[in-house]
């Protein structure tokens, strides 16, 4: 009886550590190169999927390189995000950006903020939304500006990698066996 209560509170746990880990934000990697320049780092956002908003994004660490200089957008300590329109959408694998909509959509890290156009990463649909190049990706620092297509349409711009699994699943299934184990000497035994 105490072995069925204990096996029943291990169970408990291990739902209480999948619903845990079902809410906790995704880490996106971002590896965007062309026209001589590129935006390589992290976009996190609270896991939501499909269509993204402001909100929805909590953090960024990216690389900028024009080909003169380069330039570390880190988070909301040093730069600022704008989303517009319903052109980024999110998947449980990725993020894409719809570089043929026709509704303004953009999504901009910059620095020191938005609209300053000093240090920035943008994606534009077919209005242009920044940068005014219609359905590219622009990459500017202070020393250089560059603009490239990474294709048209729906396009993915960022991938998550492979999540190993969480440290305490091997130990519960180790301690799930033990029980099992136990429960089978004794039955044996009895």
């Amino acid at each position: 009886m105490k072995i069925r209560f204990i096996l029943a509170a291990l169970v408990a746990a291990s739902f209480a550590l999948a619903s845990e880990s079902a809410y906790a934000n995704t880490v996106y990697h971002l590896d965007l190169t062309g026209g001589g320049a590129s935006a390589i780092g992290t976009i996190t956002t609270d896991s939501t999927i499909g269509t993204l908003s402001a909100p929805n994004i909590l953090d960024w660490q990216i690389l900028l390189t024009t080909g003169v200089q380069t330039f570390s957008l880190n988070g909301p300590s040093n730069s600022e995000y704008f989303v517009e329109g319903a052109g980024l959408t999110a998947t449980a694998t990725g993020l894409f950006f719809n570089f043929g909509a026709a509704d303004q959509s953009a999504l901009i890290f910059e620095n020191p903020v938005v609209g300053s156009g000093i240090n920035f990463l943008c994606f534009n649909d077919t209005q242009g939304a920044c940068s005014l190049d219609p359905s590219l990706v622009a990459v500017r620092t202070t020393g250089a500006s560059t603009t490239f297509s990474i294709g048209s349409g729906v396009q993915q711009i960022a991938s998550v990698a492979a999540t190993p699994l969480p440290a305490a699943l091997p130990l519960f299934a180790s301690a799930i066996g033990g029980l099992g184990f136990v429960g089978w000497r004794r039955r044996r035994a009895g």
